[in-house]
């Protein structure tokens, strides 16, 4: 094993999930989920004396196989209600909605609390002087393992051209990816998003239920309507389009975040509500290009080490649910990470 690499999870097969009920279907893949972990690598820059480690006392450069915390399956689960925990040093907790099932009142079922399906561990940082410490972008990554996802495609057979389109929908894993890190002395949270693109609103309309449709409900006049997932400021503020007399056509790839509306329910509109005052949570997220700067003023994601004082980080690594590349087609999909720290610059009195 390469110094300082640690393997979280090395699977030699894909780990599944068959057989579900619609009931029980996992967060945001309407259908079974498998996503291989080939490794994950915490290291250090090796400047000066930072160090890395999984206790208080652990002042090691590289970290040893059994030191991390295993994952055996990694499934969707969203970072949402952030208000409900980020106070006060509270640890991150990870939401994910198991159930289309929803009240005539409107208001789904869950999210409910996520005690499994990813990366979670505290960490310790120590260094030998007062100093600045960030996230190495240009050493880091979590990306999608490209040469395993290409024998998953050519092992399904097919033309070149099918082979190849397929193996783009794996790769787009890498999008989905997300990682944490709580500063929890400080209650500092902060979430990277490698390849981010666009700001990932945390709600909408989803298709959870199997049936190729956006999920519905009956309010209490009997009336059914789409289901609106996820934080929202005001439910009071959403505003629903006339019944349609026939179902929509769905355009491109269908996906939980791309089906039809149903014949006879009322769909959500989202512009309309938007003007009508409905906001969905963003996800505060950061991308490498923000984290770029040496100068502690100017990078958003800046931990604060004093003189041989560990300093304990929640790590966490995991699948954001309402990314739009968050779909079914990214099964199977392989992916590898690196998280590497590096000090900015000393404290200066």
């Amino acid at each position: 094993m390469d110094k300082k690499k640690v393997t979280i999870a090395l699977m030699a097969t894909l780990v599944g999930l068959s057989g579900l009920s619609v009931s029980s279907s996992l967060a945001w893949y309407a259908a079974s989920m498998r996503l291989q972990v080939n490794y994950i690598e915490m290291s250090i820059l090796g400047d000066r004396e930072l160090r890395i480690g999984v206790n208080e006392n652990d002042k090691r450069e590289e970290l040893t196989t059994g030191d991390l915390k295993k994952v055996s399956l990694f499934a969707p689960v969203s970072t949402m209600f952030e208000s409900r925990w980020h106070k006060n040093g509270n640890l991150p907790r990870f939401y994910e909605y198991s159930s289309f099932l929803t009240p005539s009142s409107g208001v789904p079922y869950g999210p409910f609390e996520a005690n499994s399906g990813f990366y979670t561990q505290t960490l310790y940082l120590t260094c030998d002087d007062d100093v600045y410490v960030g996230l190495d972008v240009a050493s880091s990554y979590l990306r999608a393992d490209a040469s395993a996802n290409e024998a998953k495609a050519r092992n399904a057979g097919g033309s070149e051209e099918e082979i190849a389109a397929r193996l783009e929908k794996l790769n787009s894993i890498e999008k989905a990816m997300r990682v944490s890190i709580l500063d929890i002395e400080t209650d500092s949270y902060y979430i990277v998003d490698p390849h981010k693109e666009k700001d990932t609103a945390y709600g909408g309309i989803l298709s959870l239920s199997l049936e190729g449709h956006y999920d519905t409900y009956f309010d209490a006049q009997g009336i059914e309507l789409e289901t609106v997932y996820g934080e929202i400021n005001d439910r009071s503020r959403i505003v629903y389009g006339e019944a349609l007399a026939e179902a929509s056509v769905v355009e491109g790839e269908p996906s939980c975040f791309n089906s039809a509306h149903k014949k006879g329910v009322k769909p959500f509109l989202l512009e309309e509500s938007v003007q009508n005052g409905l906001q969905f949570k963003i996800e505060d997220s950061l991308s490498f290009e923000e984290l770029t700067s040496a100068n502690p003023n100017e990078n958003p994601l800046v931990i604060t080490l004093e003189r041989d004082k560990p300093k304990a980080i929640q790590m966490s690594i995991y699948l954001e649910g309402w990314d739009e590349d968050c779909i079914n087609v990214n099964m199977g999909a392989s992916f590898e990470a690196k998280l590497q720290f590096k000090i900015l610059r000393e404290k200066t009195s």
